[in-house]
């Protein structure tokens, strides 16, 4: 949309979105998205799960923007709303705090003045983020600081501002610079969704399915346990303004036949989980041992992740939640240089990433061959978590019970 036309729209909205303001809302009515309103999932999925087994007092309703997402929750009897109906949009004028993974695009922004927003994001912030990122992708020219200053005035509602979640204080001043929030806005509580990894009672049917198809009996009758490998890189932005999404396998030296060799020498599965901006590429397909992974193979990603045996990533924020499983963790930064040149610059660096590094496909089966790799040091995981535990999702209900006790 065009600045003209997003002025004209806006200042359509703008009674409405200033009449909001003397309306009551109500601090016990919580609504909760995640992603633009398109998936049931990430931080806000776990923190809305964990209201309405643990809050009476509160009344929690997950808003969204998907009729499947609708149709699922309704059927499972939880409180859901459209953000579309009329039905949705008195909620959301009603609520008293608003918890989001994305932005405020995961429920309807314009009906959001008054409304408490808590950013519970989506990942620790290794690449730049939030206004960071966007003075960088955007070369914060004279004309992009007076567009920005412009919508301000005629779309206020895409400029929304709350607290965010942190891990640890090694991070507060990157969310701090992120979203130009004070230190006190900054909760270090952890992620809720973290609290899914200490979960011992839950198996994902994918990972019981992949046991079952790869373990095999040694000559001795013992059972050689199938190894689990997760790689998951992050997005690239580079990839999106050029009209295609990212393709590992294509880069790095990929070798099919070395690499399929390695994984059954060693019995290892390597599981293609892509990024969500780049769900559409469907990974190598007739390939025995390189699986990939969708949102459909399991009900929670971090049920999965837990039970997988290395991680294998980048510069994804996974890194920063898998260190509490206390597992091997291998790097695969083939492509660092072209990655801060043309998609983000990192807030710190890399070599603070603990875990084996490798450049390429070939480093990696050598790697995976001599058995190569490690678990990070406990000082990494200190470092990057303060808290070790499922009680992420208890210390956000605090903090916000205790903001509305002093109001």
């Amino acid at each position: 949309m065009g600045i003209v036309r997003e002025a004209i729209e806006g200042v359509k909205q703008l009674p409405q979105w200033y009449a909001q303001r003397v309306e009551a809302r109500d601090k016990r009515l919580w609504t909760f998205g995640a992603w633009d309103g398109l998936r049931y999932s990430d931080n806000s999925r776990a923190l809305f799960e964990y209201t309405l087994a643990n809050c009476p007092d509160i009344r929690a309703v997950w808003m969204t923007k998907s009729q499947k997402v609708y149709e699922l929750l309704k059927a499972k009897g939880m409180p859901v709303e459209l953000c579309t109906t009329e039905e949705g949009k008195a909620v959301q004028r009603k609520a008293g705090y608003f918890f989001l993974t994305k932005g405020p695009d995961d429920s309807e922004p314009r009906l959001m003045h008054g409304c408490h927003l808590v950013w519970l994001w989506h990942g620790m912030p290794l690449k730049q983020i939030g206004r960071d990122s966007m003075a960088f992708l955007q070369r914060n020219t004279l004309w992009k600081r007076f567009k920005t200053s412009f919508r301000k005035v005629v779309v206020p509602w895409q400029f929304l501002s709350g607290e965010t979640l942190s891990s640890s204080p090694f991070f507060t001043p990157f969310l701090q610079s992120a979203f130009g929030i004070s230190e006190n806005d900054v909760w270090e509580v952890g992620y809720p969704r973290n609290d899914h990894l200490f979960k011992t009672d839950v198996t994902e049917d994918i990972i019981i399915e992949l046991h079952r198809r790869f373990d095999r009996r040694t000559d001795s009758g013992e059972i050689d346990r199938a190894k689990l490998l997760l790689y998951m890189p992050t997005h690239r932005d580079k990839t999106t303004r050029e009209g295609h999404v990212f393709d590992p396998f294509q880069q790095a030296g990929f070798d099919f036949a070395a690499m399929e060799e390695v994984l059954e020498a060693k019995n290892i599965v390597l599981l293609y989980k892509g990024h969500f901006f780049d769900s559409c590429n469907e990974g190598l397909q007739n390939a025995s041992r390189i699986i990939t992974v969708t949102d459909d193979d399991y009900d929670d990603i971090y049920t999965f992740i837990k039970d997988v045996d290395i991680l294998m990533t980048d510069y994804s924020s996974v890194y920063f939640d898998f260190l509490l499983c206390r597992k091997p963790v291998i790097l695969f930064p083939f492509d660092m240089d072209e990655y801060v040149t043309f998609s983000r610059p990192f807030y710190f660096d890399y070599k603070l990433m603990d875990g084996k590094r490798v450049f390429s496909w070939r480093e990696l089966a050598e790697a995976l061959k001599n058995d190569d790799y490690f678990v990070p040091s406990e000082q990494t995981l200190r470092l990057m978590n303060t808290h070790i535990d499922n009680n992420a999702c208890q210390r956000v209900v605090e903090k916000v019970r205790q903001q509305i006790s002093n109001t």
